[in-house]
């Protein structure tokens, strides 16, 4: 994916397993506007493409929207979804801190 047309660029990846790895996609601003990194995540849901990643990189924001490995899963084994998907983000040079964006199940 790439929406460099809109002030950012979409980049899928897939970390773990096959059948039960995370699926990512990290929004990425043309301009960065913060040292803030933003995750977002539902506990069921597919959010890739959540309008919250395209809206926030288009305000300057690094953005991970991510599903959880195992939407079936216990609560225990969604965090380890979080988990990953936070260690992505924290792994980027210009990512000082990260906010965890949720609500209803991605509130849990």
């Amino acid at each position: 994916m790439n929406e460099t047309a809109f002030g950012y660029t979409a980049h899928y990846q897939r970390i773990g397993e096959f059948l039960h790895g995370v699926d990512l996609v990290l929004y990425v601003p043309e301009v960065r506007k913060s040292s803030c990194g933003v995750v977002v995540m539902h506990s069921d849901g597919n959010y890739l493409s959540f309008s919250a990643g395209p809206e926030l990189a288009k305000r300057g924001y690094v953005t991970l929207c991510a599903n959880v490995a195992d939407p079936g899963a216990p609560l225990e084994k969604k965090l380890a979804s979080v988990k990953t998907a936070v260690e992505v983000m924290k792994a980027r040079k210009e990512i000082e801190h990260v906010i965890l964006l949720g609500h209803s199940g991605g509130a849990t």
